[in-house]
């Protein structure tokens, strides 16, 4: 005897027996994985017998670390007692940090020119751009030329108000 289903009903059992075999295999699988009263097992402790009294019971064993914690205990919004911290150690206390320290000037010496009755151009090269600078420029707002002497070029970074020094005649 043929039996034959509607097309719909057809595809709806083709997909319903693959599963119902994998439900059945895994259910196999977990209840071989099960572990089985045998000669070199103890029987699960649900079928064990209870042991005989002894004697004064036993002290309970501590707790286990991966043991959840109690959900259920008291709690309170007050912060824990504050212990009384211990004398502090003189070696304990870090060091200051070391005072801030302006840049490398980025800067290198070119040449000057000394004009009679004028002030004294100093030509710098930074990256490849040739500033000329007199004494009171202010370069970027970063740099300010301050004064020429004994063949140096004092500059003030101004965000630390740290004087630099550049050598004429020297490539830095």
């Amino acid at each position: 005897m043929k039996i034959t289903l509607p097309p719909g009903r057809r595809r709806r059992w083709l997909l319903l027996i693959p599963v119902l075999l994998a439900v059945i295999a895994a259910g196999v699988a977990w209840w071989l994985a099960q572990p089985s009263a045998g000669p070199d097992r103890p029987p699960p402790a649900a079928n064990r017998p209870p042991p005989a009294d002894t004697g004064p019971a036993a002290p309970a064993p501590p707790k286990a670390a991966t043991e959840a914690p109690d959900i259920f205990a008291q709690r309170t919004w007050e912060p824990p007692p504050e212990a009384t911290p211990a004398a502090p150690a003189a070696a304990e206390t870090p060091a200051p940090p070391p005072p801030p320290e302006a840049p490398p000037l980025p800067f290198r010496y070119l040449g000057k020119v000394d004009e009679p009755g004028k002030a004294t151009v100093v030509f710098l090269l930074r990256d490849n751009e040739v500033l000329a600078v007199r004494p009171g420029d202010t370069i970027d707002r970063v740099y300010r030329v301050v004064r020429l002497k004994n063949d140096e070029v004092f500059f003030l970074y101004r965000p630390l108000k740290i004087e630099q020094a550049l050598p004429m005649g020297a490539a830095t």
